[in-house]
């Protein structure tokens, strides 16, 4: 296990992740595509780069409906969205 926690914060402008030592910030602008599944959302920032945002991170299913609405809500126009 790399982290033990991960903390997100995201705003109308920005996704912000700290975990350790690790800490990054991309605009919503960076996201290039949304990969869903039945486990993760995952923001594909480029490449090999990606948040995932585990479904079981989330206490209920309308937790995480939430997340994948204000998520959607945030994505650039020009993102893909993938099922996986």
């Amino acid at each position: 296990v790399l982290f033990r926690s991960m903390v997100i914060d995201m705003d109308d402008e920005t996704v912000h992740v700290v975990a350790g030592e690790f800490d990054w910030s991309f605009p919503w602008a960076a996201v290039r595509r949304l990969i869903e599944s039945d486990a993760h959302l995952v923001l594909a920032t480029g490449g090999a780069e990606g948040l995932p945002l585990p479904r079981r991170a989330l206490a209920t299913p309308e937790a995480y409906a939430a997340l994948r609405d204000f998520v959607l809500a945030h994505l650039p126009k020009e993102a893909a969205r993938e099922r996986a």
